[in-house]
């Protein structure tokens, strides 16, 4: 295997891995913290470590203030090296911005564990304010928005300079290691394996059987949905609403490969479906309700940055919502896998 294909895959496996076996052993302990002092104890304790990490997180973002101020006053060039970045390119007014959103999205998550703010959200959307799970799926949900705008604050054009082109392998390897691993995390999510089993946690995700008059239902939908897209796109493109070149040459660079073979097409379709469509629409859409899982949605596609590309997503993520809740998890599977591979197909065409 080539080095850069495994650590790519080793890098994945480990970062989403340590979060799944820390999500799946937070929902085991508290299955068996019913029947067992000792896992009450034990989860009540990561329920707190949780709690302290996003603590910590909040005296980062101060200390990362404290780091732009000193920066402003003077030439420190040790403090510079010592996060990463070379004195001439310092933004002070940027690491503040960093640094704000570092404290306020660790506020957020520690208001979560406030029972007086969890009945507060628990009349905006369907969760169980004494609900554990409920406390740590909301402030584990907090770090996607997180990273959108941390995205935004770097610049795409940053992140385009410093990112180079994947060959194919590499972008096919990463892209179905993530949302196996996505698939994976949506099951535990739900409990799976400690309060439901598999026929349960798959009736709780909607992943059911469909008709064949569904399926062809849910394709004509994507048919649709692309036909929308590609309008919006000659819109935008004509008046220059929304255009943002940075945005498109970053996307190429980490799914453009995909668009050069019928297997990466098949992949930009079937996985992203697979992975996405069970968290967001099968886990989070029945509990976090449609806006919140499409808001969601649409910041973990981080790459588009805000801009256009970024409300259509959200749009699309609306109306998958509201299809989940019509029919299943399963037929929006099947439209969002539609509608990738039509996109695939029209940017090979072009190709």
């Amino acid at each position: 295997m080539n080095p850069n294909i495994y650590d790519i895959l080793i890098g994945n496996i480990v970062s989403f891995g340590l979060f799944i076996a820390y999500y799946f052993l937070f929902h085991f302990l508290i299955q068996e913290g019913k029947k067992s002092k000792i896992a009450r104890y034990a989860s009540s304790f990561l329920y707190w470590i949780t709690f302290a990490i996003y603590f910590c997180c909040l005296l980062l973002g101060f200390a990362i203030h404290l780091v732009a101020f000193l920066l402003s006053i003077s030439d420190l060039t040790m403090i510079a090296e010592l996060i990463g970045i070379k004195p001439n390119q310092v933004h002070v007014s940027s690491l503040h911005l960093i640094a704000l959103f570092t404290w306020l999205s660790a506020l957020l998550g520690m208001l979560f564990f406030i029972p007086l703010f969890r009945r507060f959200i628990a009349r905006l959307i369907p969760i169980d304010p004494k609900n554990r799970i409920h406390t740590v799926s909301l402030a584990i949900a907090v770090l996607i928005p997180f990273q959108l705008i941390i995205t935004y604050l770097i610049g795409l054009s940053s992140l385009n300079e410093g990112t180079g082109s994947a060959s194919l392998a590499e972008t096919l390897v990463s892209i179905w290691s993530q949302d196996i691993l996505f698939f994976i995390f949506g099951m535990i999510g739900v409990g799976w394996l400690t309060s439901r089993n598999s026929k349960e946690t798959f009736q709780r995700l909607g992943i059911t059987r469909i008709s064949l008059k569904h399926v062809f239902l849910a394709m004509g939908i994507a048919v649709l949905f692309v036909v929308l897209g590609q309008l919006v796109d000659l819109f935008s493109t004509h008046f220059q609403v929304g255009v943002d070149p940075e945005v498109e040459s970053y996307t190429d660079k980490l799914i453009g490969p995909l668009f050069s073979s019928w297997f990466g097409i098949f992949t930009l379709g079937v996985a992203a479906a697979l992975g996405e469509e069970t968290i967001f629409r099968g886990a989070l859409t029945p509990r976090f309700g449609i806006i919140l899982s499409s808001l969601l949605f649409a910041a973990v596609h981080a790459n588009y940055g805000f801009s256009l590309s970024s409300l259509i997503v959200l749009i699309l993520g609306i109306a998958l919502g509201w299809l989940r809740m019509r029919y299943s998890t399963t037929f929006t599977m099947v439209v969002h896998a539609t509608y990738n591979i039509i996109l695939g197909i029209l940017a090979f065409n072009h190709s």
